[in-house]
Order: C-alpha cells, then sequence, then structure tokens
C-alpha cells in the first residue's frame, strides 16, 4: 500500500514580498498627505484666523517645529539611515569594509539630520551665528552657511561613491540631495531676506516655507525608495542576521 504523499511545508521557505513599486508610492502619497495637511493649515488661519475651535491646528504647521511635519521628515531620515545601515551590511558580505563604508557613513549622516531635525540645533546656531557675523538679508539665517559648507563637503566626498553605483541610481540620489539642499538651504536664504525685511509670516514668506518643507520631505522620500530598490537589487535574498 503506497502512502500518499504529504503536503509540502511551505512554512520554512515562505517569503512576504512587499512591491518596490508600492513602497515607492505609499512614500510619496504620504509625502503629498502631510503636505497637504500644511497647506490646509494655512489656507484655513489665513481665512478664519487662530481664534476657532481648532486654534490654529499648529501641530500639522509646516512652519516651525515639534509638528508633524518634522517628526515626518526625521522618520523619513530615521527610515534611509536604517536602509542604508543595512545595505551596507549587504555590501560587507561582498566586498568587505571598502564597499560597506560609504553606506555606513551615510547611515550615520541620516542619523545626525533626524537628530537634528527633531531637536532643531540648527535654529540655535542662527542668533549666535547673525550677531558674530553682522550677517543680513539673504544670510538673515545664519545657519545656511555651515549648512551649505556641510553639504558642499558631503557631495564632494561622496563622488567617487556615486561614481560607483548604477548610473540610475546614482541620479536619483544625485537629484534626491538638489532637491533637499535646495529647499533646506536654498530657499531659506529669500525666506530670511523677507525675515530681515519684517515679512515674517507673510503670505510670500509661507509661501516659501509650504515649498521649502515640501522639497525636504520630497528629497528624502526619493532617496529612501532608491536606496530600498537598489539594496532589493542588488541583493534580493538577502537577511540581516543568519
Amino acid at each position: 500500500m503506497t502512502e500518499k504523499n504529504s503536503a509540502p511545508d511551505r512554512g520554512s521557505d515562505t517569503e512576504t514580498k512587499l512591491s518596490l513599486h508600492l513602497v515607492g508610492k505609499l512614500l510619496f502619497a504620504s509625502t503629498a498627505a502631510v503636505i497637504a495637511l500644511g497647506v490646509f493649515q494655512e489656507v484655513y488661519t489665513r481665512h478664519f484666523g487662530e481664534e476657532t475651535l481648532l486654534r490654529g491646528m499648529p501641530q500639522i504647521a509646516l512652519d516651525g517645529e515639534h509638528n508633524v511635519g518634522a517628526w515626518y521628515t526625521s522618520c523619513l531620515m530615521v527610515a534611509a539611515a536604517f536602509v542604508l545601515f543595512l545595505t551596507g551590511r549587504a555590501e560587507s558580505d561582498k566586498g568587505g569594509l571598502r564597499k560597506s563604508l560609504p553606506w555606513y557613513a551615510l547611515a550615520v549622516i541620516f542619523v545626525g539630520m533626524s537628530i537634528d531635525e527633531s531637536a532643531s540645533f540648527h535654529e540655535i546656531l542662527g542668533q549666535p551665528l547673525r550677531d558674530k557675523l553682522g550677517t543680513g538679508g539673504f544670510l538673515y539665517y545664519a545657519w545656511v552657511i555651515p549648512g551649505a559648507i556641510f553639504a558642499l563637503s558631503v557631495a564632494i566626498a561622496f563622488i567617487p561613491f556615486l561614481l560607483s553605483l548604477p548610473r540610475p541610481v546614482a541620479v536619483r540620489f544625485v537629484a534626491a540631495g538638489a532637491i533637499f539642499v535646495g529647499g533646506a538651504v536654498g530657499l531659506e536664504l529669500f525666506e530670511g531676506y523677507l525675515a530681515d525685511r519684517g515679512e515674517e509670516g507673510s503670505p510670500l514668506y509661507m509661501a516659501f516655507v509650504i515649498i521649502e518643507e515640501g522639497m525636504e520631505m520630497t528629497g528624502i522620500a526619493l532617496f529612501l525608495a532608491t536606496a530600498i530598490g537598489h539594496l532589493g537589487n542588488i541583493h534580493p535574498k538577502w537577511r540581516l542576521g543568519n
């Protein structure tokens, strides 16, 4: 009497896969939602004022710190740092420290950026630097000086790393960095100019703020989506641990 074949045990080798395309869509959809909330808050308070039942909704405003926008940007940075760390681990399995070090370095940078986004260290630098350097106009927010120097230094230091990547990945990383820095530093120059003229909080100033924050979130979301896709391409079956 022959035995019936037992059903194969699929538990050990079953994999749950999340479409990388879907991940990218979710990232950009959530980014658009946070920006839309900020736009709604600004339009609402401009039309109805802050003395309403909703009290101005500063929690969803894009201006200032300690709100949903700052939290979301910080979360994106932490997620990017985690993916970069995983990529470093994956690359170390193939090429050792030489291939993994740039990924680890980027992970550390993103952790630092996340801390700054939450704790606003760059804002603390503004007044002392402005007083010491006597800046005004476009440099009214004087923290943009060390910020621009840091961004340029990182860009130059990572040129060899970018050249070693597949071209589509490198192009997306550069685009993401340009969008982020263009918002965080570039538009901050115009906001500083308006603030120096006493127009902080004006409709034009707030328009710059919304575009700036939107560019920062979009840049990080693009970087994160690209990093996830790259990790999936180079190590589709790589896992953390044994």
